[in-house]
């Protein structure tokens, strides 16, 4: 039994790799697939041309996903295609898989084969999506595997890949269906002939399907032997590379896309002379014979009624009694579906039998927008455009002539190139670039802008020079710039700031204004320091630069911003030698400002210099207001260190004399009957001894460590050999200096002066911390193992390799 199809191709269509397989499920009595248990059998088909011997592998997608190379096995042992019919059936997942979805991958090996060719596949992977709780049958073919990569794509979570198979699927069609039929789902329907292809229209959607793929194997065989690709692989990867972001742009793909034909599959050597896809699919090689043995029970290809024998059956053949023509809507007796050795019919909507096509873009002249071309794609025909290499729809065209504005270069015919003529739609005026209306060109006798780049309507122009005033930086052309010139329109003045008539500026042959913010007609400058008297706070000069003017400064060459002066003479007091004018000079009058007195260092109001009959201070510098004398001497008691004249200084020097006042009593503090500073006459019994407590009575001047200092006032009376601070009886470490006493270990010896200050537990004379066997005597401190705890202690000395508490030994 044959079967006759007809091989469908869509010319200059870009399209992707597809690895072509048909999965499906072994148990075909069920019919609920959620009947399903973990673990039942599946059977697959790798088709590339059947692939007979090749290696089967199923995953977990989102495992696939996450990372292909890491993904696990999800059958329960290795399975391949078989060699004679490329099936696998009962493959058996592991009882964990679940339900999916699972990637289903089968690779050819080194022994796989195309049963189409007999040779080794074109397309040596391919893969689908199978989910156990699908209904009914799954298959798989390129255009499966198109629509897999495509959902993937850019995706890592398992549901939003299947989420988008539904709009991957239209994607994968429209690049590389080749003419398949829109109807056909590529996940349902069979990839090749099977028990359940019975009825015409699924054999016609088989045939369809399997040209496709056939096709796809072609292109890349092609291309690998016009040495595009070295290898296939390398042409299926740049196929599908090129088709993941929805456009072919690799040109050696797109050129062999484009030469597909009716014949395409026998110049490849896919078909051979005579042999259709029909053929093929009730061949040998289509993997399973006419009559499919399902349960014992015998299921019959039917062939589908082709009544004219033109390979198109009749539930699609329009013409299905004329062999010549396949489809005519139109009834002009021209095939509109290309597929016979006949023209394809250019209108096939529109009746035209002469299949007139002028511009030779393949739509007849009837149903032709532009049946004359439309070069520039406007969308206006070649014949009636006015602009027929650059595109505009409007078909503008200001001076009417044989062009329109979008290729004129002069729109409105005057003589202008609109590249420079600001008014291209206007004849009247040429250029105009500032838009002030006025012709900066000149043309047709128009005014000549003045300012052509700087708007100037008016076209002022005070100088009557080349330029307007609006772009001319010197209006009046007096030689001083518009921006620093008050009178831009006199050139007889500069600038006059405060209107008196005086340049500011001093830029012209006229004076300069000596005050050019304040009104000064006469310019006075009585200190010609270039500011005129009216706006001048020093009129007359300030020598000190004291802000005072000259004349009246009563300092003038010192600066005294303050202006005092003491004695209100003319001199200020910053320049007046003696401010108080008393006779004596500032600078040794201690009452510069009190002309009564001269000089009072000491502040007491007696004057220390005499002047003026005064009484002479006798402690100059020390008040003394009533100028007491006990001794007569030189000095008042306010300065004498010896006020009584007893050889012994009193409060004044070093307050050891206990009565200033007294010359029989020298000192004695504390009033322990020994004097303070030794050589007193009033207590023999010490033979002039000095107290050794002078502030703490202490009759006995005891003096334990010999020190100088009494017991009575030495805060260690029994020494301090180390000079700490700490008695010597107190100290924890009396040789070594320590003031904080610390002793960590409480054992009475400070840790500054003890060997083990942290303790020695086990008395062997090793500080705790350091000690291996803190609580064994080990002055040897011995560690075979080294492992810091000493052998005397360790209860594996020698180690413990395996640490099961075993000593290795």
């Amino acid at each position: 039994m044959s079967l006759r199809l007809p091989l469908i191709f869509v010319q200059n269509f870009s399209f992707v790799i597809f690895c072509f397989f048909a999965l499906t499920a072994c148990d075909f009595n069920s019919n609920n697939s959620s009947e399903r248990e973990k673990g039942n059998p599946i059977s697959i088909m790798g088709v590339d041309g059947p692939m007979a011997g090749a290696d089967i592998e199923v995953y977990d997608l989102q495992d696939f996903l996450d990372d292909p190379n890491a993904a696990s096995s999800l059958l329960y042992q290795p399975a391949t295609t078989d060699i004679i019919t490329a099936l696998a059936d009962d493959i058996e997942l592991t009882l964990d898989a679940g339900v999916g979805p699972f990637m289903v991958v089968v690779t050819a090996n080194a022994t796989t084969t195309d049963l189409t060719t007999g040779e080794a596949p074109v397309v040596g992977e391919v893969k689908t999506i199978l989910n156990l709780l699908d209904d009914g049958r799954v298959y798989a073919s390129p255009l499966t595997s198109l629509a897999v990569d495509i959902a993937m794509n850019g995706r890592s979570v398992a549901d939003d890949v299947l989420a988008n198979l539904a709009d991957a699927q239209l994607q994968a069609k429209a690049f590389f269906g080749f003419g398949m039929s829109t109807d056909i789902d590529i996940f349902t329907v069979p990839p090749i002939l099977d028990e359940t292809t019975t009825t015409p229209e699924l054999q016609q959607q088989v045939a369809e399907y399997r040209a496709a793929t056939e096709t796809f194997s072609a292109v890349v065989e092609q291309l690998v032997e016009d040495a595009a690709f070295a290898t296939n692989a390398d042409a299926v990867a740049a196929i599908v590379d090129d088709a993941l972001d929805g456009v072919i742009e690799t040109a050696a793909i797109v050129e062999e896309v484009s030469a597909v034909d009716e014949s395409y599959l026998a110049d490849a050597g896919r078909l051979a002379e005579g042999e259709t896809v029909a053929d093929l699919l009730s061949g040998s090689a289509n993997g399973l014979s006419d009559d499919y043995v399902i349960d014992d029970e015998v299921v019959v290809v039917i062939t589908p009624p082709d009544s004219d024998n033109d390979g198109v059956f009749n539930d699609v053949d329009e013409l299905d009694s004329d062999p010549l023509l396949a489809a005519d809507p139109d009834n002009d007796s021209v095939d509109s579906s290309g597929l016979l050795a006949v023209t394809q019919d250019n209108c096939p909507n529109t009746a035209n039998s002469d299949q007139l096509d002028t511009d030779n873009d393949g739509a007849g002249d009837v149903c032709d927008s532009t049946p004359n071309g439309d070069d520039d794609a406007d969308t206006i025909d070649n014949a009636i455009d006015n602009c027929p290499t650059v595109a505009n729809t409007d078909q503008a065209n200001f001076d009417s002539d044989a062009q329109g504005d979008a290729c004129d270069s002069d729109d409105d015919n005057d003589g202008v190139s609109d590249e420079v003529d600001a008014f291209d739609n206007n004849a009247a005026l040429a250029l105009d670039p500032d838009g002030d209306g006025v012709d900066s060109g000149n043309a047709n006798g128009q005014l000549q802008d003045n300012c052509p780049n700087t708007a100037n309507e008016s076209q002022a122009n005070f100088d009557s020079d080349t330029q307007g005033d609006a772009c001319d930086d010197d209006d009046d052309n007096d030689g001083v710039s518009d921006a620093v010139d008050a009178f831009d329109n006199n050139p007889a003045l500069a600038a006059d700031l405060d209107s008196d008539g005086v340049d500011s500026s001093g830029l012209l042959a006229v004076i300069q204004d000596n005050c050019p913010n304040t009104f000064n007609i006469t310019q006075v400058d009585t200190d010609n320091d270039g500011a005129g008297d009216l706006c001048d706070s020093t009129p007359n000069g300030d020598a000190d630069l004291d802000t005072i003017d000259n004349l009246v400064d009563n300092c003038p060459s010192v600066s005294n911003t303050d202006q005092a002066n003491f004695d209100t003479d003319a001199q200020g007091d910053a320049c007046d030698a003696d401010d108080d004018n008393d006779g004596v000079n500032d600078e040794v009058d201690a009452f510069d400002n009190n002309a009564s007195l001269a000089a009072d260092p000491d502040g007491d109001g007696v004057d220390s210099g005499n002047a003026k009959d005064q009484l002479q201070d006798n402690c100059p510098n020390t008040v003394n207001e009533n100028q007491a004398n006990f001794d007569l001497d030189t000095q008042g008691d306010a300065c004498d260190a010896d006020a009584d004249n007893d050889g012994v200084e009193g409060p004044v020097g070093n307050s050891s004399d206990v009565d200033d006042f007294d010359k029989t009593i020298a000192t004695d503090g504390d009033a322990d009957g020994v004097d303070d500073i030794g050589g007193g006459t009033f207590n023999p019994a010490f033979n002039g001894q000095k107290d050794n407590c002078p502030a703490v009575a202490n009759t006995d001047q005891l003096d334990t460590d010999n020190d100088g200092l009494g017991d009575a006032c030495d805060s260690t009376p029994n020494g301090d050999t180390d000079s700490d601070t700490i008695d010597n009886l107190a100290d924890n470490c009396p040789a070594v200096a320590n003031t904080d006493q610390l002793d960590t270990d409480s054992d009475g010896a400070g840790d500054a002066c003890d060997n083990t200050p942290n303790g020695d537990d086990d008395n062997d004379t090793i500080d705790n911390l350091a000690d291996n066997c803190p609580a064994v005597v080990n002055t040897d401190q011995l560690d075979a193992d080294n492992d810091s705890v000493g052998n005397a202690c360790d209860l594996t000395p020698n180690g413990d390799d395996d640490n099961d508490t075993i000593d290795n030994l």
